[in-house]
């Protein structure tokens, strides 16, 4: 269609010519007119052949590129967890101690020294007194001392809390009206000393942590 228009372009120019060349180089208005029309007549057929690329890309609308869809955050790092501490082992209900099994306990530590120690948890002076029997067996651990508790309590249910709130790191027994008697105990605290598996003191009242080291110093080292 283009090389149509183009060929009839041609064969009007060739027309307009002899017009133009017989006016010895002088334009009329009428050979004006004709030449710009001869012009527009040129121009519509090159118009006619813009790409429809060009016609397309003039309707485009420029849309943005989208945005890259965010990426879920990556979750925070979480502190490693710290071990629960393992529980602590219950504190059974003491044994009930006879004359009989204070015979047998006294037997098995002959030879060294003994501190039997006799108090209730209702006695404050047994309280204050139980700390310093803590450090006493504390001191003397891997040597012939004994420090053993024996409490005078109607119930031996009430030693297990009693004892764990004390930190009583030595052994605890509950004792009844015999060996109570047995050891003519009228009041608390009230302690008992044995060194090579003889009897040496008994006597009521508190003592403390340095005097029964000295005490203890002395009848381990006159065995």
């Amino acid at each position: 269609m283009a090389r149509v228009r183009i060929g009839r372009f041609r064969r009007r120019m060739r027309g307009a010519l002899p017009v133009l060349s017989g006016q010895a180089g002088q334009w009329s208005f009428d050979a004006v007119t004709r030449a710009l029309f001869l012009g527009i007549l040129l121009i519509l057929p090159f118009a006619a052949l813009q790409s429809p690329l060009s016609a397309i890309a003039a309707d485009l609308v420029v849309v943005p590129s989208a945005a890259p869809a965010a990426q879920p955050a990556a979750p925070a790092a979480q502190p490693p967890a710290t071990p629960s501490p393992a529980p602590k082992p219950e504190i059974a209900v003491p044994k009930i101690l006879d004359v009989k099994g204070l015979a047998e306990l006294l037997e098995g530590n002959k030879d060294g020294v003994v501190l039997l120690n006799f108090f209730a948890t209702w006695c404050p002076p047994c309280r204050m007194e139980i700390r310093d029997l803590a450090i006493v067996h504390r001191a003397n651990e891997g040597r012939r001392v004994s420090v053993i508790g024996l409490s005078v309590d109607e119930s031996p249910d009430l030693l297990p809390p009693f004892i764990e709130t004390m930190g009583i790191p030595y052994p605890v027994y509950s004792v009844g009206a015999d060996i109570i008697a047995a050891y003519g105990v009228t009041s608390v605290p009230h302690n008992v000393l044995y060194a090579r598996g003889k009897l040496q003191a008994s006597a009521p009242g508190v003592v403390d942590a340095r005097d029964l080291q000295t005490l203890i110093g002395k009848l381990l080292g006159g065995s």
